[in-house]
Formats: C-alpha cells, sequence, structure tokens
C-alpha cells in the first residue's frame, strides 16, 4: 500500500502516491478550530499525531478517522509548534509558548512529565533514539537535552561561536544515538553528538546553508551520511555530513523549489525509502524531489502541488521496511557497501526489472550527484562512465564525492515495486474527488521496478539475470583480482549486519527494562495509594467501633 503524505496548516491533509509517483489528496481532516501547526507518524504508521494554537492534540488513523482528542479546553491554553512520537508510541512530547516539554502518556491519556529549562518559546523536540533524552529548541537558539527519567537537564549543546541563532528544528537520527541535526534562524544547520565532550557537542556546522531562516533539517533513512535541510530561501539542501569546509560546500546539492520564484519552504520529510523526500510551502505548495532523477531531465526540480493554505508541516508515512530501527540499520549497512563499491545497486522482487536495470538506476543517480559535485570542486568529480553491457568499473577513489555514494545507496534501496491500489477511507472523512478538487504533482516518469534489498542467491539469481547481466557477471567472474574484495565486502557487511543485529537486540531488552521500571513505579503508587485509602478507611472504622463501645456503656449505666 502506498504511503501517505500528511500535511498541516488551516486543515490536516492525507496525499495518497499513485501509481505513476504523482500525489493526490486523499482526505481532509478538520481537527481543531484554530490553525494546526506540527503532525508526526507513529512507528506503526497508522497514527497521526497533530498540535495546534490552542494547546490541543489530536490523534488520527490513517484512514481518516479522529482517535482522540488531548488538552482541549485546557485552563490556561498556550499554543504547541512542536510534537513527536517515542519509539514505541507509548509517548508524546510537544512543546511551544508555554516554554516547557510536556511529556504524555497515551496509555493513561494524561501529562505525566514537564520538563524546564528554557526561557523562551519551544520550537521543536523530539525523542532520541533510545527514548532516554529528549532534545528540544528554542526561539532563542537554547538547545537542551532532557533526561526523560529524572527530568533534569542532562546536556546544553553550545556551538564554539557563542551563542545560537534561534533553532526552527532538532531532528536526532533514528539509529545513531547522541547524533543530532538542527537548523536555525540565519541559515546555519548544526550536527551534534551529544557524547563528545568538545566543543560542546558540535561536530559540523555550515553556516551558509541557506539565504534566509533554514527551518527544517532530517536525516536521510537510507544513507547514514545524507543529510537534508530546507529554508525559506525556497531550497532544500543535501549534503554528506562526513565532509567538511569547502569540500563539503562543492559536494552539496541544491534544489530550487518552485523555480527559484519565492516559495519560503517550512518543513521537510523523507519518503520511508529514502529515494524522495517532500516539502511544503507558506504559500500552500508541496514540493515532492524525486532523489533518483537528481541530474536529470529537469535537473532533479521539484513537482508542485497545492495544498491552498500555508503549510505549517509535513511528515511522510513511514514503510514498513523503515519502520524498525533495525531495518535503518541494514540499509545503512547497505549504503556503506555502495559507497565502497561505487555503482552498485540492490534489486527487488516486486516488479519486472531485473537486477542489472536496477543497478544502472542506482548508477545513474550516483553519476549525476558526481557530476554535479565535480562543477564546484575538481578534487571530488566523478569521471564518465560506458554504461550497457561493459563490465563494472573498479571502485572510485576516496577522494570521490561520498555524496554520490549516499544517493547511489538511497536510490538502490529505493527501487519500489508495483504500488497497491489506493487505499480507500472511511466514511468519517470528507473524501475530495482527486480529479476535481485536488492537484496533482508533475508527470514523472514511471521508474524501474525491482525487489528485494539483498542481492538473490544460487540458482534463484541466475534464474532472474537477464542475458546482458549474465554476461556482466561472466566477465566479472574471469577476473580473479575482484573476487578478493567482493568476498571482503561480503564478510564486512556480514560483520556489520551481525553487529547491528547485536546492538538492536541490546536496545530492545535495554527499553524492555525501562518498561518495566515505569510499569514497577505506576504500579507501586497505584499500591501506595490503595493503602492509604484503606488505611484511612481502617482508622474511621476503629473511630466508630470506639463511639460505639461508648454508647454502649453509657447505655449500661443508664438502665
Amino acid at each position: 500500500m502506498p504511503a501517505l503524505l500528511a500535511t498541516c496548516g488551516d486543515v490536516v491533509q492525507l496525499w495518497e502516491q499513485q501509481q505513476d509517483d504523482t500525489l493526490a489528496l486523499a482526505g481532509s481532516v478538520a481537527l481543531f478550530k484554530e490553525r494546526t501547526n506540527a503532525v508526526a507518524w507513529n512507528h506503526n504508521a497508522q497514527v497521526l499525531c497533530a498540535c495546534s494554537d490552542s494547546g490541543a492534540i489530536g490523534l488520527v488513523h490513517e484512514s481518516g478517522r479522529v482517535l482522540d482528542v488531548l488538552n482541549a479546553g485546557a485552563a490556561e491554553p498556550a499554543a504547541l509548534h512542536a510534537i513527536a512520537f517515542s519509539s514505541k508510541s507509548r509517548f508524546l512530547v510537544t512543546g511551544g509558548t508555554a516554554q516547557r516539554v510536556d511529556v504524555w502518556d497515551l496509555k493513561k491519556k494524561a501529562q505525566i512529565r514537564a520538563l524546564r529549562g528554557h526561557a523562551a518559546a519551544i520550537t521543536c523536540a523530539q525523542f532520541d533514539a533510545r527514548d532516554e533524552h529528549i532534545a528540544s529548541g528554542a526561539a532563542d537558539g537554547a538547545l537542551l537535552l532532557h533526561n526523560l527519567r529524572s527530568g533534569a537537564v542532562a546536556r546544553t549543546l553550545a556551538a564554539a561561536g557563542g551563542a545560537l541563532p534561534g533553532a526552527l528544528a532538532v531532528r536526532c537520527d533514528p539509529a545513531r544515538p547522541g547524533v543530532m541535526a538542527s537548523a536555525h534562524a540565519d541559515g546555519s544547520v548544526y550536527l551534534w553528538d551529544a557524547n563528545a565532550a568538545e566543543a560542546g557537542g558540535a561536530v559540523a556546522a555550515w553556516r551558509e546553508s541557506h539565504r534566509g531562516a533554514a527551518t527544517d533539517a532530517q536525516f536521510s533513512p537510507a544513507s547514514a551520511a545524507l543529510l537534508a535541510s530546507c529554508g525559506r530561501d525556497g531550497a532544500v539542501v543535501l549534503r554528506d555530513t562526513r565532509q567538511r569546509g569547502a569540500a563539503a560546500a562543492a559536494a552539496a546539492r541544491r534544489v530550487d523549489c518552485g523555480g527559484g520564484g519565492g516559495e519560503a519552504l517550512t518543513g521537510l520529510s523523507f519518503r520511508g525509502d529514502g529515494a524522495a523526500l517532500a516539502a511544503g510551502s507558506e504559500s500552500g505548495g508541496v514540493f515532492v524531489v524525486d532523489l533518483r532523477r537528481l541530474g536529470g531531465a529537469g535537473g532533479g526540480a521539484a513537482a508542485r502541488v497545492s495544498a491552498g493554505h500555508c503549510v505549517m508541516g509535513v511528515a511522510w508515512q513511514l514503510t514498513a521496511a523503515a519502520a524498525t530501527p533495525s531495518a535503518v540499520k541494514r540499509s545503512r549497512v547497505e549504503t556503506d557497501q555502495a559507497s565502497l563499491t561505487g555503482d552498485q545497486a540492490h534489486s527487488s522482487d516486486h516488479g519486472s526489472a531485473t537486477a542489472a536495470d536496477a543497478a544502472a538506476a542506482a548508477a545513474a543517480a550516483a553519476r549525476a550527484v558526481a557530476t554535479a559535485a565535480s562543477n564546484g570542486d575538481s578534487g571530488h568529480g566523478a569521471q564518465s562512465r560506458a554504461g550497457g553491457a561493459q563490465a563494472a568499473a573498479p571502485p572510485p577513489p576516496p577522494s570521490q564525492s561520498s555524496l554520490a555514494a549516499a544517493a547511489a545507496a538511497a536510490a538502490a534501496a529505493a527501487v519500489a515495486g508495483t504500488p497497491a491500489p489506493p487505499r480507500r477511507f472511511s466514511e468519517h472523512t470528507p473524501r475530495r474527488d482527486s480529479d476535481s478538487n485536488s492537484s496533482s504533482v508533475s508527470a514523472h516518469q514511471q521508474h524501474s521496478k525491482s525487489g528485494s534489498l539483498l542481492w538473490p542467491r544460487g540458482a534463484t539469481a541466475a534464474a532472474r539475470m537477464s542475458p546482458t547481466a549474465a554476461a556482466a557477471a561472466a566477465a566479472a567472474a574471469a577476473q580473479p583480482v575482484a573476487a578478493a574484495p567482493a568476498a571482503a565486502l561480503t564478510r564486512d557487511a556480514f560483520e556489520d549486519g551481525m553487529a547491528a543485529l547485536l546492538v538492536e537486540v541490546r536496545r530492545d531488552m535495554r527499553n524492555l527494562h525501562l518498561d518495566v521500571l515505569r510499569q514497577f513505579e505506576t504500579q507501586q503508587s497505584e499500591l501506595h495509594a490503595m493503602l492509604a485509602r484503606h488505611a484511612g478507611e481502617v482508622a474511621a472504622l476503629l473511630a466508630e467501633n470506639e463511639a460505639l463501645r461508648r454508647e454502649n456503656e453509657d447505655l449500661r449505666r443508664l438502665y
């Protein structure tokens, strides 16, 4: 089933991706009378949360049915500007003009913590990868890391150059605990590592990422190094976080939304497979950037659909493959392989294209980004290669643009199968006809469809290979020099996969331990309250018994 894109503003809108890769309006949900400022999907992609200027929090099913509204009619309403789920969707974090970070327990449907420390309105907040800390940013530039268990400020993130400008977004890397990115009002984008002791946690700073405010930043779910940001200059900037200085500026890819027409972007969101991202604008535009077509026809220009109102936030529904951290880790292992082997892609078992077609599509994306990078820095360029049935070229040198490798991995992981028929919305949601009342994204060329993220093995692989791919494989097998690197890559990938699995198991055990502790504390508090109530009742009974005894003695004396 195709993923839904949620946008918010005057109303919450859900957009469906069609079989031809266009977007069509699937439904609208009027949650609040006031403006909706932010939206986010939960971990299993079934529930959407949203927050408003009145401080109300809405929960909506993917079908469009309103599940619940929290904090409606609060005694002291304060606008909320940030909202996010925890990794297992048990908790919600919100922040706004009340200058505090609130944690909500969705099982109890109540606020359980109020984290303080900010002196200005909170603009962004998110759980870290382990649900142990909450990162939050404020309009005065303060970036705080709160300990969820104790409620105290665990760390204040600071740049070496002094005070930070207003923070408009903070995003935690879902696969690397402690790693975060932030976007600021002066157009700068920062990369942070909360575990680093030096320089206040700042790892990198790109101070001229945007002409005007940088409004959002997000890590790609398909590449360990790819970071996207957007700003009021109408541009989406893609960069490799491993590069610094002039090399980073030269390799960064800039995509202007709206053709340079002054579309002020307010937020962005990667699709679950990392092959595309969406951005919203103040003028009501929703742009879709297909990373597989960077450098191709149109130069990676964004396709636009109109929401009809100012878009305050966007959130792409997680796909089944991207909904779990283990899948993120597996895709990032494949990213490392792609960065070592150059023009390599993984096939898919949903479509009719061959493995060679998938590899060619990913290689084209890599060469496009590498060619764009070479225009700024010849040291990071990519040499053009002959395509077709020729044998694969040897791996590029380390000096080549690693953004190309990241884009290759994202494109390889993103070669999707044939989408399922569009989902039907329930009668609770007003369905707009996509032909009359909704605009579609500009026509995209249908990409090659291929399947699984792992290369097939044995006879199955041979049966699925086209004659061209079989000839290329035979030519590659005739070169014994390439066998050792391939074996080393396979071994490294296996070791990385096992290491990622071990980290995932440990994290799940830690989360389970924390959940057990939280449940124990909750039950302990309830038991204490029950014992206190019973003690009060026993005391009342004893007092009543004493009164009856005295009354009985008085009656005996009387009669």
